[in-house]
């Protein structure tokens, strides 16, 4: 079997009479897949995306992992260079290091200078330039180099450590080149979950229709104010052919009132890339999905994604238009007592007028993109709700010391086929679990059960990722501090202007020292953000729904 194939090969599916479309399942397909020899994919093998280019930091060693392996990708000035985030002095990690003028990377233990080559350049404590040179000349100084490549604005690794890396990697492009580039910029985040769990989760759309619904808060029923209803899919397929070691295909039909009579078409190409478009009964664009996986260590995986939406009022999913935080929603709803409405107001408006002149006063673009990540609640509290089932799931099957298969799911309906694709692939085609070029303090698949302030804490999801939510943080930070400092003195004012008689000019005093707190409380609920979902003061759990 080959690679996945591309849309324009997909069989016409039969028309049904109310104008659906039903895909015809094809087990005379799927046993001669069970039958042939099982080509095996290669986890080290292959391109794994990193960060968005424009989140890394030019100045300065920006340390991640794929496959648990330690890297460190630096900018010489000319182009991305990646390392294993190693020096090969004392071992000490490179990512502490800096960037000289010249694009060298420097240890910070003893100040070694690396060339993009993987060439050490300079070693400081030689006694002379005769030593430095022979020191340099010898292959034990040299970095361990990494391929890396950039496409569609994502910094790609290849993580093989054979001698043939070099070559191999030419031989294999990015997942993401299979598609036409979607526009936009991508979103990044690292899930304190496994790959496995996030490949099922992107696998399993019927999941949006429960999980992401917005919830009654009486009775904790599904609402009537969500935008659509479910429907049971009754069409989810493995294209025939399609599944080998690179990947597979699968067709499906809709899940909602909104989109029952839309076709999706997902493609994952092994082992990061998800592509899923989505045609109208009458061929159409409906929308287009791309999602990108990279296993960085166990229990934890970074997901990139972009969507392109072709026409109007699409919904992607039962919380589409709920996609707001908790509080948010219920302080926005008609019923809302008035004191709570009015500190949503109060809230959102602070947050525009954060967007429009913190940037401006500090004259810094990153600071103003920052914000806008930071303030976009909806997309934490969508991945708050799945990290909460996924690390359950990775969590129970772990605990209880069960396979998928042996008595771990049970999955008997049309919408669960894409669950079993993946799992299928793994088990037949990737050896059943991802293949770690680091052991690591746990194995794959022993999942440990995160403290909820773990499983939804934000900085080590997004924040440290980003330049633009760093320097935001940063900041924010700074204007609370100015805000508190700029207090002490005005209340200090108020005081001995009343002690003076001058009870106007103190009133004024003590007015804009109490502001200058209240605004210093606000930034500091606003940094807050951009490290956790949990609530700054009162019970320190957030609520998912």
């Amino acid at each position: 079997a080959g690679e996945p194939a591309p849309a324009s090969a997909r069989a016409a599916p039969a028309a049904r009479p109310n104008g659906a479309v039903a895909l015809a399942e094809a087990p005379a397909a799927a046993a001669a897949d069970a039958r042939e020899p099982k080509a095996q994919f290669k986890w080290s093998k292959a391109w794994y995306p990193v960060s968005p280019v424009s989140w890394l930091e030019r100045g300065r060693p920006n340390e991640f992992r794929v496959l648990n392996r330690p890297l460190v990708a630096w900018y010489t000035g000319k182009q991305w260079a990646v390392a294993e985030d190693l020096c090969p002095h004392r071992a000490a990690p490179l990512s502490l290091g800096y960037v000289t003028d010249a694009g060298a990377l420097a240890c910070r233990y003893h100040g070694w200078e690396f060339e993009s080559s993987g060439a050490c350049s300079r070693v400081p404590w030689a006694t002379d330039g005769e030593q430095e040179g022979r020191i340099c000349s010898a292959p034990a100084s040299r970095l361990r180099l990494v391929p890396c490549e950039v496409f569609d604005g994502l910094l790609w690794v290849w993580p093989d450590e054979s001698e043939t890396a070099e070559a191999e990697c030419g031989l294999t492009p990015p997942a993401a080149m299979a598609h036409a580039a979607l526009p936009g910029e991508w979103g990044m985040v690292e899930l304190p979950v496994g790959y496995v769990p996030a490949l099922e989760n992107q696998f399993d759309p019927a999941h949006a229709e429960f999980l992401h619904a917005k919830f009654n808060d009486s009775d904790s029923a599904i609402g009537a104010t969500n935008p659509t209803q479910f429907v049971p899919m009754t069409s989810f397929r493995v294209r025939p052919g399609s599944m080998s070691e690179k990947g597979f295909v699968v067709e499906h039909g809709g899940y909602n009132t909104s989109n029952e009579d839309v076709l999706g078409e997902r493609t994952f190409i092994a082992p990061t890339s998800s592509r899923t478009e989505y045609s109208t009964k009458d061929g159409e664009p409906y929308l287009s999905a791309h999602v990108l996986y990279t296993p960085t260590e166990p229990n934890r995986v970074k997901m990139f994604t972009k969507f392109a939406p072709y026409q109007a009022g699409i919904e992607a999913g039962r919380g589409a238009k709920a996609a707001r935080t908790a509080a948010t929603a219920r302080d926005n709803e008609p019923g809302a007592p008035p004191l709570e409405r009015l500190q949503a107001w109060a809230r959102n408006t602070h947050r525009s007028l954060l967007t429009q002149y913190l940037a401006q006063l500090v004259g810094n673009e990153d600071v103003r993109m920052g914000l806008q990540h930071g303030f976009s609640t909806a997309a934490y509290t969508l991945g708050d709700q799945d990290i909460a089932a996924m690390h359950g799931v990775e969590y129970s099957l772990s605990a209880a010391g069960r396979r998928w298969n042996e008595g771990g799911y049970f999955l008997p309906t049309q919408a669960d086929a894409g669950v079993g694709a993946f799992r299928r692939w793994m088990e037949s085609r990737a050896g059943g679990a991802v293949d770690w070029l680091r052991a690591g303090d746990c194995a794959d698949g022993i999942a440990p059960l995160l403290p909820e302030g773990e499983r939804y804490e934000r900085f080590h999801r997004h924040t440290k990722h980003c330049k633009y939510c760093r320097a935001a943080l940063a900041a924010l930070g700074d204007a609370e501090s100015a805000c508190r400092t700029a207090a002490a003195p005005s209340l200090a004012l108020g005081a001995a202007l009343s002690v003076l008689g001058l009870e106007r000019l103190g009133a004024l005093a003590l007015a804009l020292g109490g502001a200058l707190i209240l605004e210093a409380e606000a930034l500091a609920d606003e940094a807050h953000e951009f490290k956790s979902g949990a609530p700054r003061r009162g019970y320190p759990l957030q609520r998912l729904w």
